[in-house]
């Protein structure tokens, strides 16, 4: 692995000249924070094989990765570098989520519920502690529907407006009757919500969606699962 290919940090690697600050509030809203305490209680229960991001990453990537999260873990876990590279890059806010394997829809239900919960409440703390730089959307235990409109709830109580999904759940559609209890709830409470891929490399097939993440909302919106969540 060439050191080129490491140049993973703002704005890839390249220096910018002075900018203007714009008077507008400029937000991030695509950020990630992780809750080591919502690991521990998956250790022993995921298979790491069974996350897509694992499973099918090259060896250069997966190396790549290792290092990512040596050199990032306190912009991931702390606020004095991450509030640092916000200010330089001129941020004011942040939306930050847990990042996409902490979302655990490969593990039993039973634990990935009590795994969402802490994901939710460590994702509070983070932005209790400043309050004025960053919001959160949460995570929940999507393979149960109704466990999933549960913590939604849950969520809501918390203060945040939506949560984190990834574009499918062990293999199954956004738009498994299954799944229906869960997108009931987001439609009634008015939830947001962010759409994150979950395999490492985009669809090449002329005439389909680009990229896994559009391919599952296409999935989502023509398959009646709104229109199920909203009867």
């Amino acid at each position: 692995m060439t050191d080129v290919w490491n140049s993973f940090g703002p704005s890839g690697g390249r220096r910018h000249g002075p900018t203007a600050r714009p008077q507008t509030l400029t937000v991030d809203v695509h950020s990630h924070v992780g809750v080591p305490a919502a690991a521990k209680i998956v250790e022993g229960h995921l298979d790491i094989s069974t996350i897509p991001l694992a499973r099918y990453g090259t060896p250069d990537t997966k190396e790549l990765n290792r290092k990512q999260d040596a050199d990032r873990r306190s912009r991931m876990m702390e606020y004095d570098d991450r509030l640092k590279d916000m200010d330089a890059a001129g941020i004011d806010k942040q939306l930050i989520m847990c990042p996409p394997p902490q979302c655990y829809y490969t593990v039993k239900t039973d634990i990935a519920a009590k795994a969402s919960r802490v994901v939710n409440d460590g994702l509070a703390e983070y932005v209790a502690g400043r309050p004025d730089r960053f919001v959160a959307l949460g995570t929940v235990p999507l393979q149960d529907g109704h466990m999933a409109a549960a913590e939604l709830e849950y969520v809501m109580s918390l203060g945040m407006k939506g949560v984190q999904i990834l574009t499918n759940v062990a293999g199954k559609e956004l738009s498994d009757p299954e799944f229906a209890p869960f997108w009931a709830k987001a439609l009634h409470g008015g939830l947001l919500g962010t759409h994150g891929p979950c395999v490492e490399c985009p669809l090449r097939r002329e005439g389909h969606p680009p990229r896994a993440d559009h391919l599952s909302q296409a999935h989502v919106f023509r398959h009646g699962g709104l229109l199920r969540g909203a009867a």
